[in-house]
C-alpha cells in the first residue's frame, strides 16, 4: 500500500513506488543511502522499530526531507517480508532549522566582529590613559615642586592661603 500522501510527497504514483518504479531507495541521494540503509538494517536485526531524518529527491528532482518512522514485518520464521512505517514530510521544518543555523553563523561572526572593534578600542582607550597619564606626570610633579617651594619660602601664611597651598598639594598627590 502507498498512500496519496507518499504520491504527494515524492511525486511518483502509488502504481510506480509499488512496482519499484523508482525503487524508493533511489529516492535517497547517494550520499545518504548508506547512513539510512545501515540504521534500518540495525533496526531490522535488532527487532526495533527506526526513526529517521533523511533528504529524499523527488520527481521533479526537488529536495525534500522527511521523517521516517517503521519496522520490519516478519515471516512466521522471523525473516524480514517487507517494512512498514510512515513518511512526514518535514522540509520546512527543516529549511528553518537551516535559517536559524545560518542566522546563528552570521551572528556568531557579527559578535567576533564587535568584540575584536570592542577590544581594539580598550586597547586605543587604554593607551591613551597611559599617554595623557605620562604627559600629565612631569606637569602634576612640577606643580607638587612648586607648591612646596612656596611653602617653605612664604612659611607665614595665613589659614586660607595655607589651606589653598595644602589643597594643591594634596589634589597634585592624588592626581
Amino acid at each position: 500500500f502507498v498512500s496519496e500522501g507518499a504520491t504527494v510527497l515524492t511525486g511518483f504514483t502509488p502504481a510506480q513506488l509499488m512496482a519499484q518504479r523508482p525503487a524508493f531507495g533511489t529516492l535517497i541521494p547517494p550520499e545518504e543511502r548508506a547512513r539510512v540503509w545501515r540504521e534500518v538494517q540495525a533496526a531490522l536485526e535488532a527487532r526495533r522499530p527506526f526513526q529517521l531524518t533523511y533528504p529524499l529527491v523527488t520527481a521533479d528532482g526537488e529536495r525534500k526531507w522527511v521523517w521516517e518512522q517503521g519496522s520490519g514485518v516478519l515471516e512466521a520464521d522471523g525473516r524480514v517480508r517487507c517494512l512498514e512505517g510512515f513518511i512526514t514530510d518535514i522540509t520546512e521544518a527543516q529549511r528553518s532549522k537551516e535559517e536559524v543555523r545560518r542566522l546563528n553563523q552570521t551572528l556568531e561572526h557579527k559578535v567576533r566582529q564587535r568584540t575584536a572593534q570592542l577590544e581594539a578600542a580598550n586597547a586605543d582607550l587604554e593607551a591613551f590613559g597611559y599617554s595623557i597619564a605620562h604627559d600629565l606626570r612631569a606637569p602634576i610633579a612640577a606643580i607638587n615642586g612648586f607648591a612646596q617651594a612656596l611653602r617653605e619660602r612664604l612659611p607665614d601664611l595665613d589659614a586660607t592661603s595655607a589651606r589653598y597651598l595644602a589643597r594643591i598639594q594634596g589634589n597634585g598627590r592624588r592626581m
